[in-house]
């Protein structure tokens, strides 16, 4: 089974596999957006994702995951231990949260019940409150951050995206083209890019595309 261990530290990534051995093919990743590429490219059976990542936080990380095809089931691990953050990997679609001080035999069965798919929750009496050292993180943050993810994941071009923004805004391509100062015929290129890139074949199809991906609310805003 592959597993992809999404952690800044390698200390814990190879406590990983010291653990699990040649049972499993082990992946690590240090950031977001090498951990969406893994993800991707190899369909890892499990993620283990560390909530505090150098250019994302784990959060944002798992929505992005969550919006990509037939999503691996992920399990968050986190130094800190507070119950806002078991509460929002619950809500976001994770299959569990662990954390790091756990036994090796308890993180090893968390994989296995994980595998044969069930979840894996700590008690709320053992949560704490939010760890105090965290930076604050806003939500439009945390939206850039996961827009920019999936952008690049899918393999949009900035102007492509500037021609999707208006695109899905309700702009026809005479107007997007006067906008973005480029030929009309420009903009039809485009558009027939992003509908081969989000495997649709009409605007309808492209704005509903975006919504279910998290890009853009009903009202077509970034």
């Amino acid at each position: 089974m592959h597993i992809l261990v999404v952690d800044d530290h390698a200390m814990f990534a190879e406590s990983i596999k010291m653990l699990l051995g040649t049972s499993y093919q082990i992946t690590t990743a240090v950031t977001g957006s090498e951990a969406i590429a893994v993800v991707t490219a190899n369909k890892p059976g499990i993620v283990l994702l560390d909530h505090n990542l150098p250019d994302i936080d784990g959060i944002t990380l798992l929505k992005v995951i969550q919006a990509l095809p037939s999503p691996p089931p992920v399990l968050m691990v986190s130094g800190t231990e507070n119950m806002q953050l078991v509460v929002e990997s619950r809500r976001q679609g994770a299959a569990g949260f662990l954390h790091k001080s756990l036994p090796a035999e308890s993180l090893l069965n968390a994989i296995i019940k994980v595998r044969a798919g069930e979840s894996v929750w700590p008690d709320s009496d053992n949560s704490t409150q939010p760890d105090a050292h965290q930076p604050d993180r806003t939500p439009s943050q945390d939206l850039q951050q996961f827009n920019r993810l999936v952008v690049e994941q899918l393999g949009i071009t900035d102007r492509q995206l500037d021609v999707l923004t208006l695109m899905v805004q309700g702009d026809p391509n005479k107007t997007i083209a006067r906008k973005l100062g480029i030929a009309e015929s420009t903009v039809k290129t485009h558009i027939k890019s992003l509908f081969h890139l989000l495997k649709v074949n009409n605007r309808v199809a492209c704005h509903n595309k975006m919504i279910e991906l998290g890009l853009f609310d009903g009202t077509g805003a970034v």
